[in-house]
């Protein structure tokens, strides 16, 4: 899905509400009312300009929209959250520590994106590194 939703937006479809016209078309669906949950799930306005770097957590609240279940919705919702914080406040400073929840995320990150990048990636470790526990000791 991340694919395809970096060809919309090279195509020029850089709102959530012009991507999700063209995945879901008006004759198929209620595109204001899955426009309105995935904006929702994500912090993001309808019609905010968005980037590459949103193309993750666009399509993770869309196939949570299309019916699709996440082990670890916390995790998700945790960082709709702080990149809401960080677009309202800005990422400052040149690295150092965050602390998600009870995680503790290492960065060097100069900005929001770097910032978002990383911890999606400590999650992703985070989660599968549970996961593997869970294998090894039921």
């Amino acid at each position: 899905m991340e694919k395809l939703l970096g060809g919309y937006m090279k195509q020029g479809r850089t709102t959530l509400t012009s991507i999700i016209s063209k995945w879901a078309p008006g004759h198929e669906n209620n595109v204001g009312a899955y426009v309105g949950h995935v904006s929702k799930l994500t912090g993001l306005s309808p019609n905010q300009r968005l980037g590459a770097e949103h193309i993750p957590l666009i399509a993770r609240a869309m196939a949570k929209h299309e019916g699709y279940s996440f082990k670890t919705n916390t995790a998700f919702s945790g960082l709709a959250s702080m990149q809401r914080n960080i677009e309202r406040f800005g990422a400052r400073g040149s690295g150092g520590n965050i602390t998600v929840q009870s995680m503790t995320v290492h960065t060097q990150a100069k900005d929001g994106h770097q910032l978002m990048r990383d911890v999606r990636i400590a999650t992703q470790r985070r989660a599968a590194v549970a996961q593997s526990d869970r294998v090894v000791n039921p």
